[in-house]
């Protein structure tokens, strides 16, 4: 991964360090490519030129996407796909140019992971989950990141995007770690309205260890996807990646979590966070 410039150090911290044989497999050559497009955004912006700023964001769109969803989900489909995604996208721009905004004035660190994506569902769905069935019937390049914003090294918020790759360039295609499409319309309605001041967790409860789990001498993380609400309560949480003899304890723990409840224009709002309850047996 090529360096940073120092300016833009005090502002964003990019990381795609490996953390899994999955994430092994993106090649330099791709992390390189997805820093490179969010590193001259940030420059755009940092500069005063919104109006680059906002046709760099542009980049992320993707290209012809009526032909995109022709191609790699069908055609029977792909139109009402295509008019899904044109009222997504907008949604995540603006969520990006704001990320971006809020580094400037409060100069927080973003720590950005990129990782091999996936069409398969979470292993465990909340209720007001539901699935639409959908599957690309052409072998597809997944991708999602996570971004943790830090400050003083502590985490203050963190979330997830989904991106395909496709003509040179990183393209979004969902909220969390998952495409759009496997999901029921209406099932994610678009950007959760993630506020300039981010939930900060101030109460974690530890996990109880399945017996069985112990008794295989299972370890690792699970990462799940939170909702918190505005009194800074986990409302649900759906399972990113992790052990599935692990995931329930893992949900169970997150739920007794409690936030600072992020604040948006003076009041409490919800937004996401993604946690990561590890497993180690000592």
């Amino acid at each position: 991964m090529r360096n940073l410039p120092l300016s833009l150090l005090a502002l964003f911290l990019f990381v795609f360090a490996p953390q899994s044989p999955v994430d092994a497999q993106i090649s330099p050559t791709l992390s390189d490519g997805f820093h490179d497009q969010l590193s001259a955004i940030l420059e755009a912006y940092r500069s005063g030129n919104k109006a680059a700023g906002e046709q760099l964001i542009e980049g992320f769109r993707l290209s012809h996407p009526d032909e995109w969803f022709t191609e790699h989900l069908g055609p029977d489909r792909s139109s009402t796909l295509a008019e899904r995604y044109n009222k997504l996208f907008p949604l995540f721009a603006a969520d990006l140019e704001r990320t971006i905004l809020d580094s400037l004035e409060n100069k927080f660190n973003l720590v950005i992971v990129l990782k091999e994506g996936t069409e398969e569902p979470p292993s465990m769905l909340l209720p007001s989950m539901k699935l639409s069935g959908i599957k690309t019937t052409m072998q597809t390049a997944l991708f999602y990141s996570t971004f943790d914003r830090r400050s003083g090294g502590i985490s203050t918020g963190s979330w997830a995007r989904a991106f395909t790759y496709q003509s040179g360039a990183f393209r979004f295609i969902g909220y969390g770690s998952l495409p759009f499409w496997i999901w029921e319309k209406d099932t994610i309605v678009g950007s959760p309205k993630r506020p300039l001041q981010m939930a900060t967790l101030i109460q974690s409860v530890p996990p109880v260890y399945p017996a069985s789990a112990q008794a295989l001498r299972t370890e690792g993380k699970v990462s799940l996807m939170l909702r918190i609400d505005t009194e800074g309560k986990v409302k649900d949480a759906r399972v990113m990646s992790g052990d599935p003899s692990l995931t329930q304890a893992a949900i169970d723990a997150v739920r007794q979590w409690r936030f600072k409840p992020p604040i948006q224009n003076g009041s409490s709002v919800e937004s996401d966070y993604v946690a990561d309850v590890v497993f180690k047996l000592h």
